[in-house]
């Protein structure tokens, strides 16, 4: 029997070196809710995320805030929006209908950061929008949850519930600038971390904290000024006991009002990975695991521009045999007559067995089982239009 790449693989398997886009990881779902949420009294649309009140970041820019995305830093920024009127028009949401827990849309993996006003919170990918708990936007205004009515109600801070009246607007204590992640460079450094705000009421209290896996230190100062510098001194013990190091900042104003800067991570000195060498290229067939098993099926492997080191595996995924398969080539070898799952690692130059083809490596599966038992089987790795098997990929680990 016969198995061909087919073209969708194919196009799958010319982009080795970059997932393709729709390969996104699905990390949950966003559901229907029968809470309602409402900023100055107007509804903004929410949804049900890990069951607490979510709302889409973008939404924000017609409720008072402005929303701004830097696609360098990967990171969107919230600010309020104080020239806007309070006014505004109510835009319930399209599942608000649905009967509740329904899935409306799935929630991806993503490396993009939401911050208001500077203040990075829990955010995540729904439908190529990011979203944010309802919830995190209580420090610009009075929050209030009514279970009776199940609404989630924010009054923003300079305007009224109704948008009509006026409210003088005093500036409130904001983060403007959290300290920054930074990798040691020696085992003997002094490190400067800076927090930055804005409004509130002097003096400002500085409170620093240094958090480790055993525990948490901190210091504070009374500052007149809207920012304060941090210096921490490492050394070579400073991970001892301890895989991660964070140090951020609260600030307190002289009314009670706080903010809580992000926490900086600090990394330690970087250990220097040898560089890979090269290994002359094994010969098509040779076998690395599994020469001692008696095989009485074959297996045909005809590669495309890449060489292939081939896996197979029993139905409990425990690897039997392997071998190797140069670019541009055909190979008929002897496997074990039983059940087996098809792995493949496909790449570039040969690096051994240990590392195969190095960072250019791209892992595969044959998602059904192959019948060795009572069959011969040919994969053909080349492009095809008239495919029957597309492979998917798998991680390192997996393979």
């Amino acid at each position: 029997m016969k198995k061909l790449l087919s073209l969708l693989c194919a196009v799958l398997m010319a982009a080795t070196m970059v997932v393709p886009a729709f390969a996104v990881e699905v990390i949950g779902q966003v559901l229907s809710t029968d809470i309602r949420a409402y900023i100055n009294g107007a509804e903004i649309p929410a949804y049900n995320i890990d069951g607490k009140l979510a709302i889409v970041v973008s939404d924000l820019n017609n409720y008072g805030f402005k929303t701004v995305y830097n696609n360098n830093t990967r990171r969107s920024s919230v600010t309020r929006n104080y020239s806007a009127s309070g006014n505004f028009t109510s835009v319930p949401s399209k599942a608000s209908g649905l009967p509740i827990g329904t899935r409306v849309m799935d929630v991806y993996k993503s490396d993009i950061t939401v911050d208001l006003d500077g203040r990075v919170v829990p955010a995540c990918n729904v439908d190529n929008r990011m979203a944010i708990y309802f919830s995190d936007l209580q420090g610009y205004g009075s929050y209030v949850y009514d279970n009776n009515t199940r609404t989630s109600k924010i009054v923003l801070s300079g305007s009224s519930s109704t948008g009509t009246g006026t409210i003088n607007h005093v500036e409130k204590l904001k983060l403007v600038k959290s300290p920054a992640n930074y990798q040691l460079k020696s085992t003997s450094e002094k490190v400067a971390f800076t927090v930055q705000i804005s409004g509130g009421t002097a003096p400002y209290t500085y409170k620093w904290f240094i958090e480790k896996d055993n525990g948490t230190s901190n210091q504070s100062a009374t500052l007149q000024k809207t920012s304060s510098t941090f210096n921490v001194p490492f050394s070579d013990s400073s991970f001892n006991n301890t895989k991660t190091i964070r140090i951020y900042a609260e600030v307190t104003d002289s009314t009670g009002a706080k903010v809580t800067s992000g926490k900086a991570t600090v990394s330690p000195v970087a250990q220097t990975t040898p560089a890979l060498k090269k290994e002359p290229e094994p010969q098509n067939g040779t076998v690395f695991l599994g020469s001692q098993l008696s095989r009485e099926s074959e297996l045909k492997i005809s590669t495309g521009s890449k060489s292939a080191y081939i896996k197979l595996k029993d139905k409990n995924k425990k690897d039997v045999f392997a071998f190797y398969v140069r670019k541009n080539s055909t190979y008929t070898i002897s496997v074990p007559a039983m059940e087996l799952y098809l792995y493949f690692a496909v790449g570039e130059d040969w690096y051994g067995i240990a590392d195969l083809f190095g960072s250019s490596t791209v892992y595969y599966r044959d998602s059904s089982i192959t019948d060795f038992e009572n069959y011969t089987w040919e994969y053909d790795l080349k492009q095809t239009y008239d495919g029957n098997f597309a492979p998917s990929y798998v991680s390192e680990n997996d393979f």
